[in-house]
């Protein structure tokens, strides 16, 4: 497949990834208001920054064919691929979710993660990596190590209000991985 058709076919795939997610953002928060759940704006700016705002500034960067883009992107569909598993893990643990119930959810599970674990995929290809990076800067490990730094990074920005709630030692860890990120956003701009 030539690195151009592989290119696209990831931008089409992180664009309706991102718009999927969206939408369920926007539903999940609807059905929080209707059954008169309170929600505040500390509750919903950090996973709105982190799973919308993040993809997109990650889009316009893999469109300019920056390695700002890949990194982003990557990084995003690692995050989501995990939080999925994670979802669907507890899901499946929760007392009362009878097999029945959960077949929707199985279908829904392995669609979504075939669809990211795809995406992963095209985007570490040699191919990818070399439009977005220089030679010798498209190592596999260290390309993969940045995606993960921000997939981390990601889910910290998600689960901000949960870990400032949990825990005043989630300062040193923000700032140790915030640093990491700096560090991978200096390299790359």
């Amino acid at each position: 497949m030539k690195s151009r058709t592989i290119y696209r076919i990831a931008l089409g795939a992180m664009f309706v990834v991102t718009i999927f997610i969206a939408i369920g953002i926007v539903l999940t928060f609807n059905l929080a208001r209707e059954m008169d759940e309170p929600v505040s704006f500390w509750d919903v700016s950090f996973p709105l920054i982190g799973l919308i705002v993040t993809p997109f500034v990650g889009m316009v960067y893999y469109i300019k064919k920056k390695p700002l883009g890949w990194i982003f992107c990557c990084g995003y569909a690692i995050f989501l691929l995990v939080l999925l598993s994670l979802y669907y893990f507890d899901l499946s643990q929760m007392e009362g979710a009878s097999m029945e119930g959960m077949g929707g959810m199985t279908a829904s599970f392995i669609v979504m993660s075939a669809v990211l674990v795809s995406l992963i995929v095209l985007l570490l290809t040699d191919k990818m990596r070399a439009l977005f990076f220089r030679g010798g800067q498209d190592k596999l490990l260290d390309t993969f190590a940045m995606a993960f730094v921000v997939a981390i990074t990601i889910g910290l920005i998600v689960f901000t209000p949960r870990l400032v709630a949990l825990s005043h030692h989630m300062v040193w860890i923000f700032v140790i991985v915030f640093a990491a990120l700096r560090s991978v956003v200096n390299k790359y701009k």
